[in-house]
C-alpha cells in the first residue's frame, strides 16, 4: 500500500470513530441539556481541530511525499470512508435507505454538514501548503 492511501485509510478511520464518539455523547447526554444546534456547533470544530492535527500526525508518521497528488489521494480515501461510514450508520442504525441518506445532502443542513467534510479532506493538502510557505 502507499503511504498516502495507508494514511488515508488511517485518517479516515480516525475521524470517523471520532465523530461516533462524540455524536454518540451529543444526542445521549449533551443535546437534551443544551439542546442539539449548541452542541453541535461546539462538536463540529473540535472535530476538525482534532482533524488537521492528526492528518498531520499521520503524514509525517506514514511518510506521504510533499507532492500535491499524493494529499489528495489521503484525502480523497479518507472522505470516501467517512462517507462510506456515514452511509452505514444511517442505513443500518437509523434504518434509512441509502437513497433517504442520499437525499440528505440536498437539504441546507445537510451541504452544510457536509462543507467541514470537504475541508477534513482537503487538510492533508493544506499541510503541504504550509509546509511550503512555513520551510
Amino acid at each position: 500500500m502507499t503511504p498516502a492511501l495507508n494514511a488515508g485509510l488511517f485518517y479516515g478511520s480516525g475521524i470517523f470513530a471520532l465523530g461516533f464518539v462524540l455524536g454518540t455523547v451529543r444526542e445521549l447526554w449533551l443535546a437534551p441539556l443544551f439542546g442539539r444546534d449548541a452542541v453541535v456547533l461546539f462538536e463540529g470544530p473540535l472535530i476538525l481541530l482534532a482533524a488537521w492535527f492528526l492528518a498531520w500526525w499521520l503524514i509525517r508518521g506514514h511518510g506521504v511525499a510533499a507532492f500535491a497528488g499524493q494529499r489528495l489521494v489521503m484525502g480523497a480515501v479518507a472522505f470516501g470512508l467517512l462517507m462510506c461510514g456515514e452511509a452505514a450508520v444511517a442505513t443500518f442504525g437509523y434504518g434509512r435507505t441509502l437513497a433517504m441518506h442520499l437525499a440528505t445532502y440536498a437539504t441546507t443542513q445537510g451541504m452544510l454538514e457536509t462543507m467541514p467534510q470537504i475541508a477534513f479532506a482537503l487538510f492533508p493538502l493544506l499541510h503541504l501548503i504550509r509546509e511550503r510557505f512555513t520551510a
